[in-house]
């Protein structure tokens, strides 16, 4: 522990050390000012100003049925958390039991509005926790987690049965959009009296409050007019709002230089509140501060290449979600609101940050006129966009850079998609659990870019979106389409489309991380390949956060596709802690692109122990790869191939690699290959059996060199 907290001390900037020393004081002495737990029992009148939200919505056809199935299953209270499988949450009493006086009583009185016959949800414990035994070699085995009761407490999926409810009554069928409607008022009901403000594993986290926020905000926008909810359960979700603001005012998780997206989902959370709680004066000192900060935050967590500080591409999705929903509704606040950046009253704030009096200023822009937002935000955002197209691959999802949670910000409606009993077979599930029908794929960007199509039109397809018609469109961002050699040097990443083949490489960056490092892996060097729109060299992705083995295994040095010597990793990490799973020191490693052209791509890694070098040339039908090194210890080469490639090995350095559409050769011409079995996480969670390829040299020349081709 020692170690870990002196290598945490050193890592730090020098003058952000005493300033973080005095800021775990200073939240020490706010906390005992934070406001009492508890409902708001003495709230204001809250009226709701939605503005434009949802007023164009519809559902895509094409995804009805899958939807169906879906929404059906939800109505027995089985749930899709992370795993292809149907997870029962069923509680076995109504909540509110257990609590204390007067909180419990009005628990009792919001259930109580519940239909009769309802079953209540355990919204509280993790059903995959399988307590490992000693001795245990198998990952599905992990104690409690409780990102999975949080996934659940977001509420993400109460939007999308208003949304289903909208459709049902387009279609004519009045009792399926009633029985909708009756069963998300219900599961709101039961939610709010099973986890008063402040009690719970549901309000441990600041970010988790947020984004639950957001989808109690989008309930009755997405509602038809005529399926509303009644007085009660309406009343009791407007107050629910003020006192998530509430929490969010006196819990935000900034810290100076180490903030990252739970900050950003702090004021996403509190800038919705601030735009929908109307004829409220402390909303608007809401609203203006989280527009401050948001300004302030884009510019310091999104590098100038657009790529986001923490080193994940999903994690840059995730932030990227909150600041273009933040944004478009800004750009889309009705008069009422847009008055209150102008009058606000600053004295109402009682956050740890301080809050300047009014007026927000406004800056002009060529196409919107006067906007709360300078030039240099529509430039980073922008680039933050432009990163994002760049790298979907051309299956629609993002190859796994850094940390993947499978977070989303919004998320009007799941990515389902049918899952055939081959594929199926692939998981891991533990003990129990059996897999579905149908899935959710956590890597699509498909919802994310429809999103951005809010400040970029162009960006628009065919296919109808629910995140496109969210809010009326306007032309803020420029946006140019990819082309086939992308680099971003800040963030670290290149991306090359030659034929048939989609390469992204991880190099470079380092000096560019948050200061912790925490959603980073030891990935420099490594890469993606895809040929068609089949992956067929992948990174096995991250898996979990809570259980230490696992966590380091996937974000260590020899779960990626790059050079591993023995005994040495690309960046120092522990694993003693909760704390020290989120940090990785970089004892001056560095990494640079020293060539990057339409075909060819040199880079190369240094840290104490070991220098590498790789040059990746492609062509036609052929990629060829020439990595040299300098180690004091034995080296190899890892290849892990996508879980749905079939892989036979001819001799020691031939091996033919099938995919869905294509075979393809990799010849080793100077190393020995070794195929072993591994694990792939396409998702937080997710779990599939693969096979990764060892190669050691087979010259006394530290180098290895290999070609793979089209047959």
């Amino acid at each position: 522990m020692a170690r870990f907290r002196w290598a945490q001390w050193r890592a730090l900037p020098a003058e952000l050390r005493w300033r973080k020393l005095w800021g775990v004081v200073r939240r020490r002495i706010l906390r005992w000012h934070s406001p009492p737990a508890g409902y708001a029992l003495h709230a204001p009148e809250l009226l709701l100003c939605s503005g434009e939200i949802g007023r164009a919505l519809e559902v895509p056809e094409e995804r009805l049925p899958l939807l169906k199935q879906w929404t059906e299953r939800l109505r027995r209270h089985e749930f899709l958390l992370f795993l292809p499988c149907w997870i029962p949450r069923s509680a076995p009493s109504a909540p509110a039991l257990d609590l204390p006086e007067p909180i419990r009583s009005e628990a009792l009185r919001l259930a109580r509005h519940c239909t009769p016959g309802y079953h209540w949800v355990d919204w509280h414990t993790d059903p995959l926790a399988r307590p490992p035994k000693r001795g245990c070699e198998d990952p599905t085995q992990l104690g409690p987690d409780p990102k999975v009761p949080w996934e659940l407490g977001r509420l993400q999926h109460l939007p999308a049965l208003a949304l289903l409810a909208r459709w049902a009554l387009l279609r004519r069928e009045d009792a399926y959009a009633a029985e909708l409607r009756t069963e998300l008022q219900n599961q709101l009901l039961d939610f709010l009296a099973a986890n008063p403000p402040g009690l719970g594993i549901q309000w441990d986290s600041p970010l988790e409050v947020a984004l639950r926020l957001v989808s109690l905000a989008m309930v009755e926008p997405l509602l038809p007019d005529t399926l509303q909810l009644e007085r009660a359960a309406a009343a009791a979700l407007h107050r629910s709002i003020y006192e998530h603001g509430m929490a969010l005012m006196h819990t935000l998780e900034w810290r100076e230089g180490l903030r990252g997206n739970h900050y950003l989902g702090n004021l996403l959370g509190l800038l919705v509140a601030g735009a929908v709680l109307d004829k409220l004066p402390l909303a608007d000192a809401w609203l203006a501060f989280a527009l401050r900060e948001l300004i302030t935050e884009v510019l310091q967590q999104f590098l100038p290449d657009g790529g986001n500080w923490e080193g994940s591409l999903f994690y840059h999705r995730f932030a990227l979600e909150m600041v273009l929903f933040a944004t478009a509704l800004v750009l889309n606040l009705p008069p009422s609101r847009r008055q209150a950046l102008a009058a606000y009253d600053e004295r109402l704030w009682a956050g740890e940050r301080p809050l300047p009096p009014a007026p927000v200023a406004e800056f002009p822009h060529p196409r919107l006129g006067a906007t709360p937002f300078p030039t240099e935000y529509w430039q980073r955002l922008s680039a933050a966009v432009h990163l994002l197209q760049a790298v979907e691959k051309p299956d629609g999802t993002a190859p796994q850079i850094g940390d993947h949670d499978s977070g989303r910000a919004l998320k009007l409606l799941p990515e389902l998609e049918p899952l055939p009993a081959q594929q199926a077979a692939t998981f891991r599930l533990p003990d129990g659990l059996h897999p579905a029908e149908l899935w959710e794929q956590p890597r699509r960007l498909r919802p994310t870019l429809a999103l951005a199509s809010l400040l970029c039109p162009q960006l628009r397809t065919e296919l109808p979106s629910p995140e496109a018609q969210l809010l009326p469109s306007v032309e803020a961002l420029e946006c140019s389409a990819p082309s086939n050699r992308e680099h971003f040097p800040h963030f670290g990443l290149t991306v090359l489309r030659v034929g048939p083949f989609w390469l992204a490489i991880r190099c470079g960056g380092v000096e560019s991380l948050h200061p912790s490092a925490g959603h980073a892996h030891c990935d420099q060097l490594s890469f993606e390949l895809c040929v068609g729109s089949d992956t067929l060299i992948a990174d096995p992705g991250t898996y979990c956060y809570t259980d230490a083995r696992w966590r380091n295994h996937f974000r260590a040095t020899a779960a990626h596709n790059t050079l591993v010597v023995q005994g040495s990793e690309q960046f120092r990490f522990y694993g003693h802690s909760r704390e020290a799973l989120f940090w990785m020191f970089r004892d001056r490693a560095s990494a640079r692109t020293l060539q990057c052209s339409e075909r060819e791509f040199v880079g190369e890694f240094r840290n104490r122990a070991y220098w590498h070098r790789r040059h990746l040339r492609l062509g036609e039908s052929w990629v060829e790869g020439t990595d040299t090194y300098e180690a004091s210890a034995p080296a190899a080469l890892h290849f892990h191939f996508a879980p749905e490639v079939e892989v036979r090995q001819e001799s020691s350095s031939s091996f033919v690699l099938r995919t869905p559409g294509h075979t393809l050769r990799l010849e080793l011409l100077d190393g020995a290959g070794e195929l072993r079995p591994a694990l792939f996480s396409g998702g937080y969670r997710l779990l599939q059996s693969t096979l990764q390829l060892r190669v050691v040299p087979t010259t006394a020349t530290p180098a290895f060199h290999w070609r793979l081709e089209l047959l």
